[in-house]
């Protein structure tokens, strides 16, 4: 539902606004600045790359970025440096089996009962964090995690959500 609050505060109001939000930009039919690769799109059209190119004005671009070439710069940096993060974990030895002996000593829980099924709040934590731990520092996507803990892929999205907020909550992180 949170996923629909842009459009109102009521389920069925934002179900509502939603479709015509949908049908509006479907009214609006095909737009030359929503169409082409990044740079294309973000130029105005091919008229725009040839007269950047005419100008001596020269932007980076990327087809699954849309933006002038100062915001496409940014977000490949930021992009840059996240896998930079993942590859210098990775190299240090970190992967999904160091994360959970981890969190499981950080927390004093026995790994062996990460696989029960229960809601008790110290297991409950420690699977949202190797969860979020997984995904977002090391790049493990869902359906490992999934089978890893025998749960379902829903299940693992709800354990990273909890285990973000763990995080934050206790300035977690696999390198300081």
């Amino acid at each position: 539902m949170k996923y629909f609050s842009h459009f109102g505060l009521k389920k069925r109001e934002a179900v509502r606004q939603y479709r015509k939000f949908i049908e509006d930009g479907f009214n609006m039919g095909r737009r030359e600045d929503l169409i082409g690769g990044g740079l294309r799109r973000s130029a105005g059209g091919w008229e725009g790359v040839f007269e950047l190119r005419r100008a001596k004005e020269y932007w980076r671009g990327d087809e699954r970025i849309l933006g002038d070439g100062d915001f496409v710069n940014e977000v490949l940096e930021l992009s840059e440096e996240e896998l930079t993060h993942k590859e210098e974990l990775k190299r240090r030895g970190w992967d999904l089996n160091r994360i959970v002996n981890e969190v499981c000593r950080m927390l004093s829980v026995d790994p062996d009962d990460l696989h029960k099924k229960g809601r008790a709040n110290g297991l409950s934590f420690a699977n949202g964090l190797i969860c979020y731990l997984g995904y977002y520092q090391l790049g493990i996507n869902g359906k490992e995690l999934a089978r890893y803990f025998g749960i379902s892929r829903p299940s693992i999205s709800q354990a990273i959500k909890r285990g973000e907020k763990f995080a934050k909550e206790n300035d977690v992180k696999l390198l300081n």
